[in-house]
């Protein structure tokens, strides 16, 4: 889970060491169980809104995860309607004028807000395996200098691709502690730990951090993370203090998840928003949530509860026949009867303990 994601370009001009960065504000989107019945419910949004880009020559971005050509969407056609694109923006946003190449202009308060661009695989960026110690650690996306070129108009200009997860990049964010709890309890509580780390440079591979070192790093002058996950996850701690946290509209986000993820009511999701914003640059980002989940182990604990009954009932049907006197019959049923009840109770409690009910796993559920 302790992997990185990284961002960083190659100038259009091989002389322009001394020209200003260029700016980019990171809108970092995971969305976790969205659909419960598919392990193909987990996908992760980056939206990157550059400025002062007219010397980007190519664009650099490594994802810690295997990432093919069916896994990847560029959202811009999602994206041309009015409803969403404030949803996104968290702003009263309307779509504007289109050209020839897909993209579109924005419109806030009656006047320009920013271009968005459309980006197509092959001909616009391209993927490529990364491997360390011949272990494919991740995949680099490279968004090429024709497209680029689109990126030095005049304003803000904008473009958001979707990475679909499956049970394997699920893993790179997240891992899971099975449930936990004493013997015969009606509900198991389970933990997970979700990380998002962007341009720690520590957890990234080295041929990455080769890269890095002979392009040119953003300015990255703000960072958004949003983590979307159902309500029954209970957030219990996180590395730092939370922006904001409100539950999802249903009808707002209508259209925007992907077409294989069964329909399900959104307004049971709640949305986690971290935030860092400095103009004067920010050099890595890592956001870190703990969450609790209960399930109800009712299939462990009514049997348990049943066969405790039982036990009891022979064991004092048995001190029964063998106390003759009533007094003690009644005290050594009651003696006997505790001591097998403790007995059991340790004995699972040392049981559970010795499975695994205390593992760590990496499972994206």
């Amino acid at each position: 889970m302790a992997n990185s994601m990284a961002l960083w370009y190659e100038c259009w001009r091989e002389n322009a060491s001394n020209i200003t960065p260029a700016e980019v504000e990171v809108h970092l989107n995971l969305w976790r169980h969205i659909a419960r019945t598919s392990i193909e419910s987990n996908f992760l949004d980056v939206g990157l809104l550059f400025s002062n880009a007219y010397e980007i020559g190519a664009v650099y971005l490594f994802i810690p995860t295997e990432v093919d050509e069916g896994q990847i969407e560029d959202l811009s056609g999602r994206l041309q309607n009015n409803r969403l694109l404030s949803a996104v923006f968290n702003d009263v946003i309307r779509v504007g004028t289109n050209d020839e190449n897909g993209c579109f202009s924005t419109i806030r308060r009656n006047a320009h807000y920013l271009n968005f661009h459309s980006a197509k695989l092959n001909s616009d960026f391209s993927l490529s395996p990364v491997y360390q110690d011949r272990a494919l650690v991740g995949t680099l996306i490279r968004f090429e200098r024709s497209f680029c070129q689109k990126l030095h108009s005049p304003g803000r200009q904008y473009i958001r691709i979707r990475f679909n997860l499956n049970e394997k990049g699920a893993c790179a964010f997240s891992i899971k502690r099975n449930g936990h709890g004493d013997f015969i309890v009606s509900t198991i509580l389970s933990e997970e730990f979700t990380e998002l780390r962007f341009n720690e440079m520590r957890n990234l591979p080295r041929d990455i951090t080769q890269r890095i070192g002979i392009g040119r790093a953003f300015n990255i002058n703000a960072m958004h993370c949003f983590l979307i996950r159902d309500m029954s996850f209970e957030l219990v701690a996180s590395h730092a203090s939370m922006h904001k946290m409100r539950r999802m509209e249903d009808d707002l986000w209508c259209g925007y998840l992907p077409p294989s993820v069964p329909k399900r009511d959104l307004s049971k999701m709640l949305v986690y928003h971290w935030r860092n914003m400095d103009a004067t640059g920010i050099d890595s980002f890592v956001t870190l949530a703990r969450f609790r989940q209960p399930r109800e182990a009712l299939h462990w604990y009514v049997p348990g509860i049943v066969a405790l009954g039982a036990i009891g009932s022979g064991v004092e049907g048995s001190i029964s026949n063998y106390f003759g006197d009533s007094n003690l019959k009644a005290t050594g049923s009651l003696l006997v009867g505790v001591a097998v009840i403790l007995l059991i109770f340790f004995s699972g409690r040392w049981l559970l303990r010795r499975l695994k009910f205390t593992g760590w796993r990496r499972v994206p559920r």
